[in-house]
């Protein structure tokens, strides 16, 4: 298993364990959100096609490539070697191998998320005004929506 796959599983057990104590609402969480809607993608370097993007700004970077190139728009997790967590991060994919537009050496970074729909994709960023899907109060409506209808069939 991958290093990134098993701590993206602990921070969904540690967030199981606290919603078993907290008296609020439930919340939906990413980390198991995207464990059951994500998978694994292939890091590489970044094509010398694609240019490096603003930092910090992954999910407009992406959204932007997506949309310009017909590439996949993901969201999920990245890790790189030294850090001592996941990171929430949006990038795109041709098949399975990851063209990131923000990371400087993706190559060196492990991927797990989920390819979201062109359509949906367009939908919400015009709709809410904001990018990033997964941890957007306006775009909530994810978690209860079915899979079938954000999730890319490729």
């Amino acid at each position: 298993m991958s290093l990134l796959l098993a701590m993206l599983k602990q921070h969904k057990a540690m967030h199981d364990e606290i919603a078993k104590h907290a008296f609020m609402r439930p919340q939906h969480h990413i980390h198991g959100f995207v464990l059951e809607h994500g998978r694994m993608f292939t890091s590489q370097k970044r094509p010398d096609w694609c240019e490096r993007g603003t930092p910090k700004e992954c999910f407009s970077n992406a959204t932007h490539l997506a949309l310009e190139t017909g590439l996949t728009y993901v969201e999920g997790f990245m890790l790189r070697d030294g850090l001592p967590i996941p990171i929430h991060h949006g990038w795109c994919v041709e098949g399975d191998l990851v063209i990131d537009p923000t990371i400087d050496r993706p190559e060196e970074c492990e991927y797990y998320g989920i390819p979201i729909d062109a359509e949906y994709l367009m939908l919400h960023t015009t709709t809410s005004g904001i990018y990033g899907l997964l941890d957007n109060p306006k775009s909530q409506r994810i978690y209860e929506t079915p899979p079938e209808l954000f999730i890319e069939q490729n």
